[in-house]
C-alpha cells in the first residue's frame, strides 16, 4: 500500500510496511529527503539547549567569585581596621610589637601631618581607611 504524502512537491511517496497484515502495528517508512529535516530541527534543539546551558553556568560562575570576593573584601578591611587600631595604641602607649594576623591577611600603615591611613589586604583584594585629626 502506498501513501502519498500532501506536503512533499515532488510527489515522493511514503511506503507503510506492516509486520503481519492483521495486527494495526505498521511502520510508515519515510522517503530519504525527508529525514534531514528532523536531524536539522534535533541540531537546533541541541545547539541552544548547549548555549543554555553555558549562560548559566556563566551566570553561576559570576555569583561564586562574587561572593568569593565580597569574603576576601570584608576581610581586608577588618585588617586595614586592625592596622589604624595598632597605630592609634602604639601611639598612645609606646613601641610595641604588631599583632599577628593569623586568617590570612596583612595590612601595611603610614601616617603623616594629621592623617593617619591603613591598607588591608587579603587574597587580590586590597582596601583602605584613612582618619584625619
Amino acid at each position: 500500500m502506498k501513501i502519498r504524502n500532501p506536503k512533499s512537491k515532488t510527489g515522493a511517496q511514503n511506503k507503510k510496511f506492516c509486520a503481519r497484515p492483521s495486527t494495526q502495528m505498521c511502520v510508515l517508512v519515510q522517503n530519504k529527503n525527508q529525514g534531514g529535516q528532523v536531524l536539522l530541527i534535533t541540531v537546533l534543539i541541541l545547539f541552544s539547549t548547549f548555549a543554555l546551558a553555558i549562560a548559566l553556568g556563566g551566570m553561576v560562575l559570576f555569583e561564586l567569585r562574587s561572593m568569593i570576593s565580597t569574603g576576601e573584601s570584608v576581610k581586608a578591611l577588618y585588617a586595614a581596621e586592625s592596622g589604624i587600631e595598632w597605630e592609634i595604641y602604639r601611639t598612645n602607649r609606646g613601641n610595641i610589637a604588631a599583632p599577628a594576623m593569623t586568617n590570612g591577611t596583612e595590612y601595611q600603615t603610614s601616617s603623616g601631618a594629621g592623617y593617619l591611613r591603613s591598607v588591608g589586604k587579603s587574597g587580590k583584594v586590597n582596601r583602605a581607611l584613612e582618619i584625619t585629626f
